[in-house]
């Protein structure tokens, strides 16, 4: 994702020992902050960032992570959930909503092209949607990507 870097365990340890250590930023759900977190960072759940961004300050350097680090993420675009998957430098965009019960595909695991619900198993091809493995038995719309500078388009209509 242009803008953001991915960071190894040595490095955070560095970073969080400088005089001014970035913010470190969980956006994991409720649940999983209470069962476990990194002490000093802050909680803000990625269900809650398109209403709550407004409280992160722009120009602080912010250290970001969940249990799927930056390959996917859910964004919001004109009324659709989406999942935006990073394979390799190239952007995928496709409905967010596992057809078989719904589960949310942003925060499923990735692996190389395939993502896997992470409420049931079903697998999706992140490029066409298609579903690759059940119990999905279709699969979901995808959505065209475009780069713009340190932006990521998806086109919804």
């Amino acid at each position: 994702m242009p803008g953001v870097a991915t960071v190894t365990v040595q490095e955070l340890r560095q970073m969080l020992a400088q005089s001014t250590p970035p913010l470190l930023l969980d956006v994991r759900e409720s649940d999983e902050w209470q069962f476990c977190r990194i002490e000093g960072a802050r909680h803000l759940p990625t269900s809650q960032i398109q209403q709550r961004v407004g409280e992160l300050e722009p120009m602080q350097e912010t250290v970001v992570y969940c249990h799927h680090g930056v390959r996917s993420l859910m964004v919001q675009a004109d009324g659709h959930s989406i999942g935006l998957f990073n394979v390799e430098g190239t952007f995928y965009a496709i409905d967010n909503t596992c057809t078989h019960r719904g589960g949310p595909l942003g925060e499923g695991a990735l692996s190389g092209d395939t993502v896997e619900c992470p409420w049931h198993g079903a697998h999706f091809n992140v490029k066409t949607g298609a579903v690759t493995a059940p119990p999905a038995g279709t699969g979901v719309r995808s959505f065209p990507v475009k780069v713009e500078g340190s932006d990521v388009l998806v086109e919804v209509d």
